[in-house]
């Protein structure tokens, strides 16, 4: 029985098989771009998605703007929770270590840690100045602070953690990454992410004086994520061209 104090509690799950797509384009500012094709959702296969990618894909080799906003709004549309998201990707943090993004981020060694048998540096991140890596509702930067796990030798990335606090719609997001290494590619690959996102949401309103609403009440709420990648495959394309004979008289 609950009393006045009581909190009522529900929750849900989800479980989906997708595939990772990641994909490297020359002169993008963003060196890796993750695309997400779920294919079954809670046992239920995803009608429609072998055209869905062809459509997504035909119209041009390169990644314009527009392409971009369809990759990044179906990687999305499975996401469970009240929460749209498109951060839950392996490869976010990383993007905050290219040349383009180092003159707008705090580096700073925090120590050193053993992770599986290797020696790394812990490096803390903080971004301090647009353009942010992350963008909430109005266009309002949303920076991202967290921490790298490098092999100092080699410049190897082991883990990421990336936290963000959007105090616009009361939303605390942090991803974590750890990485291992794939014996048939030779690199290290995303083997496991968790995600968990924390907010509040406005459950009802009332009318006061006839024209002013009022939120009544808040309700917190979780949502957590799991992520595990395996069956690494590396893809390549050939190009070839077909020179009609021409005679010569």
């Amino acid at each position: 029985m609950a009393g006045a104090n009581s909190r009522i509690l529900s929750w849900k799950r989800q479980d989906m098989l997708s595939e990772l797509l990641l994909f490297v384009q020359p002169g993008n500012d963003e060196p890796w771009i993750a695309f997400r094709d779920v294919f079954e959702v809670d046992g239920t296969p995803v009608e429609g998605r072998q055209e869905r990618l062809v459509d997504l894909f035909r119209r041009t080799p390169e990644v314009d703007t527009a392409l971009w906003e369809r990759l990044v709004a179906e990687s999305a549309r499975f996401n469970i929770g009240k929460v749209y998201r498109n951060v839950n990707v392996p490869t976010m943090a990383l993007q905050l270590l290219t040349w383009a993004d180092q003159n707008r981020v705090r580096f700073e060694k925090d120590g050193e840690d053993r992770i599986d048998d290797i020696d790394t540096w812990r490096i803390d991140f903080e971004e301090f100045a647009p353009p942010a890596l992350i963008i909430g509702e109005g266009g309002v930067p949303i920076y991202a602070s967290g921490q790298l796990w490098i092999e100092p030798g080699t410049g190897r990335v082991l883990r990421t953690e990336i936290q963000t606090d959007d105090p616009t719609i009361d939303l605390e997001t942090e991803v974590t990454v750890h990485y291992e290494s794939d014996p048939r590619l030779g690199l290290l690959v995303p083997a496991r992410m968790s995600e968990r996102y924390r907010y509040v949401e406005i459950v009802g309103q009332r009318t006061r004086w006839g024209t002013e609403s009022i939120n009544v009440r808040r309700r917190d709420g979780e949502i957590w994520g799991e992520a595990t990648y395996s069956n690494f495959r590396r893809f390549e394309t050939e190009v070839s061209f077909t020179v009609p004979e021409v005679g010569i008289r």
